[in-house]
């Protein structure tokens, strides 16, 4: 019977486990599409959709970009001034919670913008990292005389 498992050995450590996960508080925040929302080399603006979240949790979530010591741990670096950014809550006419805005007074002009927030309510606290491509930056050449006369 060596290599056999207990079944009441098995089902006691199911149970446990199931108690634990249980126990553990739900976060019932779920972002959703994030998008650079600033044009190349104007001030940078970028939302975080928030696709679900609950109304106590709601009321007390809070959001920051994340210390410099976290970017550095996750080898990211800040798209603009960590000091100069700022992160705002956007709420609708009811006052849930519709996205997470970061502005900040600097221009972005990279292709990537990294992105670290740190997220608190009630259920807990996680860092959420993101990383969104720049749009391209549009370029018009004026069509040469002969090339329309073609």
């Amino acid at each position: 019977m060596a290599g056999r498992l207990h079944p009441v050995r098995t089902l006691g450590s199911a149970l446990l486990v199931a108690g634990m996960l249980a126990a553990a508080p739900v976060c019932a925040l779920e972002l959703g599409h994030s998008r650079l929302v600033s044009a190349p080399n104007q001030l940078f603006t970028l939302d975080v959709g928030i696709r679900q979240i609950s109304p106590e949790e709601s009321l007390s979530l809070k959001v920051a970009p994340a210390p410099l010591s976290a970017w550095q741990q996750a080898g990211l670096t800040p798209p603009v001034d960590l000091d100069s950014l700022r992160a705002f809550i956007e709420r609708d006419e009811q006052g849930q919670v519709r996205r997470i805005r970061l502005s900040s007074e600097q221009m972005f002009s990279g292709s990537v913008a990294d992105v670290l927030l740190q997220i608190q309510s009630d259920s807990g606290q996680f860092l959420h990292q993101v990383s969104v491509l720049a749009p391209a930056p549009l370029t018009v050449r004026p069509v040469a005389q002969d090339q329309v006369a073609r």
